[in-house]
């Protein structure tokens, strides 16, 4: 918060300085009264003299006391102007944070919606042309245990799936399996560069999804889009998918 001078004790100290002042001043009028009106010798006048010199330099000495009063009234007021200055410039840090961030939040949800809406949009071929969407992904992942034997290797079982999702739905998978990777990547994205807790959308992504269309990302991003099998772990755990589970008998492709 932006730090407030005390007036207070800035008037206090006015008030005494205009007292000596004014005491200073009255010295200075009535010495020469006083001394002629006591003597009336004219001999006195050096003494008079001397006696106004040091009213005068007490005078002189009050004045430069004031400059340095008033300077340091200064100094402090320069501080606290400062210090208002260096408190705005964080509170503004922290609004282009927080906007920053905000901004984040909102193209994560606008890029979950939009892969919600293409896996709505996913038809099947003649053979099931009457289901679409998260229904005809259900069926890929039925049919991945039932038409698909576990292959010695990454390549075969690829070659596999990929005939299989062209014999089931119309469009390329590979769109909405780049865009959730993507997605699952940009949580990690918000939590290293705001310190966000990314469990929350972690846990928004997993239950957008369906469990059979979490198993068919998981073979895809192991075969077709070829991704280290550490960091599809990490989706599968933040999923709160069992990885042996998802593969199951094609876990052996994997050397898991």
């Amino acid at each position: 918060m932006t730090a407030v001078p005390s007036n207070g004790n800035h008037g206090v100290t006015i008030v005494k300085l205009f007292w000596i002042l004014f005491a200073v001043v009255a010295c200075w009028l009535m010495v020469p009264t006083i001394f002629y009106l006591s003597s009336d010798n004219l001999e006195m006048a050096g003494q008079l003299g001397d006696l106004f010199g040091i009213v005068n330099a007490l005078f002189s000495g009050l004045a430069f006391a004031i400059l340095i009063v008033e300077l340091h009234f200064q100094r402090q007021e320069l501080k606290l102007t400062r210090q208002a200055m260096m408190d705005q410039k964080d509170q503004l840090k922290e609004q282009s944070e927080e906007l920053k961030k905000q901004n984040y939040e909102r193209l994560f949800f606008n890029l979950l919606y939009i892969i919600n809406q293409e896996i709505d949009s996913v038809t099947g071929q003649r053979e099931f042309e009457n289901e679409e969407g998260f229904t005809l992904l259900r069926t890929v992942s039925m049919q991945i245990d039932s038409h698909i034997t576990p292959q010695p290797s990454v390549a075969e079982l690829t070659i596999e799936l990929e005939k299989l999702f062209k014999k089931i739905i119309k469009q390329e998978f590979d769109i909405i399996a780049e865009k959730v990777w993507f997605l699952f990547k940009y949580i990690e994205k918000i939590g290293d560069n705001y310190g966000a807790e990314t469990q929350i959308y972690e846990d928004i992504l997993s239950n957008a999804l369906t469990i059979h269309v979490h198993r068919i990302l998981i073979l895809y991003f192991l075969t077709s889009m070829g991704k280290n099998i550490k960091d599809v772990k990490d989706y599968a755990q933040k999923m709160q998918m069992n990885i042996d589970e998802m593969l199951r008998d094609h876990k052996k492709s994997f050397h898991l």
